[in-house]
């Protein structure tokens, strides 16, 4: 199976975002790390492995972004307005 690991620059957050991509083509799955987990979460809990024989076969192509959830959502000592 095609895995690839790269970041993208954001603008809007003036930092790189990692992602990673499993796969070579097919329908378009993107996934978003839950809560305070990150962009490799499905990969550690088995789900990519569980869908792996669509990846294979070129029906399924599936991005996991990373997110910011421990910088905004989550982060303690952030005041309220922000």
């Amino acid at each position: 199976m095609n895995r690839e690991l790269f970041s993208w620059h954001s603008p809007a957050l003036g930092k790189d975002m990692p992602i990673v991509t499993y796969g070579h083509y097919g329908f378009a799955l993107l996934l978003i790390p839950t809560a305070a987990a990150d962009y490799l979460e499905y990969e550690r809990f088995q789900l990519i492995d569980s869908i792996k024989p669509w990846i294979e076969a070129g029906k399924l192509k599936v991005y996991s972004v990373n997110s910011i959830n421990t910088e905004s959502w989550l982060h303690n000592d952030m005041a309220g307005e922000h």
